[in-house]
């Protein structure tokens, strides 16, 4: 009898088994955030954009760039302060685990 693994199958197995791998060393070590005005001319003169950068910095020496919008400065870095203990040793890949450690609910 002659056993046959397409590779495909191959491919997946080792994909699946490399995640699982980065999942186990992958750490968040440091959230960094950086609030940024822009002037904004064309609203009026002295109008500027608020935006809050957040910077998620790992021990891979991996840093994740995203923003919260518009929204009020003071009350997001006060949210994601309170999230930074969650996030800080998390892997940044399990999402799930951390949005039910952070989530009120």
């Amino acid at each position: 009898m002659t056993f046959y693994i397409d590779n495909y199958i191959l491919l997946k197995i080792y994909l699946a088994y490399q995640e699982e791998k980065e999942k186990e060393k992958l750490k968040i070590t440091q959230v960094e955030m950086v609030p940024v005005t822009i002037p904004t001319p064309m609203r009026g003169p002295g109008t500027a954009g608020r935006l809050l950068l957040v910077k998620i910095h790992t021990d891979e020496g991996i840093t994740g760039i995203g923003d919260a919008g518009g929204v009020n400065q003071d009350m997001a870095i006060a949210l994601i302060k309170t999230w930074e203990k969650h996030l800080i040793g998390a892997n940044p890949l399990d999402r799930e685990i951390i949005l039910s450690k952070s989530s009120p609910l």
